[in-house]
């Protein structure tokens, strides 16, 4: 979750509305030193000093690819936030996030890998605009009752865009950059938790953002995209659309590496699939739903070639070897 490419489609449809040439083209496989300079040249071509809170707020969800679909499989708000700190964007280029409770209120403090010049509060003002848009997506409300502290100095004219983004209660000078809210706020119950298997999706996207999967790659790119929108699953033209490329320009980029968009599918299902008969009691016909399959035979057809045996004898064989007896779940 900390690989550019999955924030470098915001930093772009910015550059794109204010109508201004900083390159990067649609490529989504770029470092984290080519990020800063983008960065960098969108500050200088705006003059625009917190054009980070734009940038933030074009944050959906989505754009944090496994993280934003484990976000919505939480509890709470707070649970939700604990799940930054943990995976938060640019922690492996040095970025630090902490999650901090007192008996009414929780804060939410954030030391930025950088500073773009130009843009003393660049990635400060791109984290806390995308906090306020997740939450946002979470719970439908605005977080009207939280603090902003910021470290940089008092300016003489306060930029709107902060109410706008974030927070309409702001102070400067601070000696850390943190959000501070009541902890009735982050203590909401999120509609999506009350799914059932909505736990299983959490820790899937767990498994995935700790695992070896993620990295550079175009190809990983896709995978998390396909695993946060879920199924029914996007075609590869949405797809390319989402990550910045032409259809045709993706499927050539996917085979350069050695795969294409239906074998990702598949390998993402496949991967799903397996979770799903391994830590839940669904059914095989309710997994071949929430794969997207229009019947449940071509699912155990797929999940055969896959894995030479059908989803039942998989889930038995797994119960087995947990000292079950589990003849009913043979489908």
């Amino acid at each position: 979750m900390d690989s550019p490419q999955l924030y470098i489609s915001a930093l772009l449809q910015v550059a794109r509305d204010r109508q201004v040439d900083i390159g990067g083209g649609s490529s989504t496989s770029i470092s984290w030193k080519e990020y800063k300079t983008l960065s960098t040249k969108l500050v200088e071509a705006t003059g625009d000093p917190h054009i980070g809170l734009e940038i933030g707020g074009h944050m959906s969800l989505s754009a944090h690819g496994a993280l934003g679909y484990a976000s919505l499989s939480c509890g709470t708000v707070a649970e939700s936030l604990e799940l930054l700190t943990k995976y938060g964007p640019f922690r492996k280029q040095g970025a630090r996030v902490e999650l901090t409770f007192s008996k009414d209120t929780m804060a939410l403090a954030y030391w930025p890998p950088a500073k773009i010049k130009g843009a003393p509060s660049f990635f400060v003002d791109m984290f806390f605009a995308a906090v306020e848009r997740a939450s946002y997506e979470l719970t439908g409300e605005k977080m009207t009752k939280s603090r902003l502290e910021l470290s940089i100095p008092s300016p003489r004219h306060q930029d709107p865009r902060y109410k706008k983004f974030i927070a309409s209660n702001i102070r400067f000078s601070c000696s850390v950059n943190r959000l501070i809210g009541p902890i009735s706020t982050y203590a909401k119950v999120l509609s999506a938790s009350q799914i059932p298997a909505t736990a299983i999706h959490k820790r899937i996207c767990e498994d995935y953002l700790r695992g070896s999967v993620l990295g550079e790659s175009v190809a990983e790119g896709v995978k998390l995209h396909l695993l946060a929108k879920g199924a029914p699953f996007p075609a590869i033209g949405e797809v390319s659309i989402e990550l910045g490329f032409s259809e045709r320009t993706l499927r050539r980029r996917l085979a350069e590496e050695d795969t294409n968009f239906q074998n990702i599918l598949d390998e993402v299902r496949n991967f799903l699939a397996t979770e799903y008969l391994t830590g839940t009691d669904l059914s095989v016909e309710a997994i071949a739903g929430a794969l997207g399959y229009a019947n449940h035979t071509n699912f155990r057809r797929a999940f055969s070639k896959w894995n030479d045996m059908t989803p039942g004898m998989f889930r038995k064989t797994l119960r087995k070897a947990a000292g079950y007896s589990e003849e009913k779940f043979l489908q």
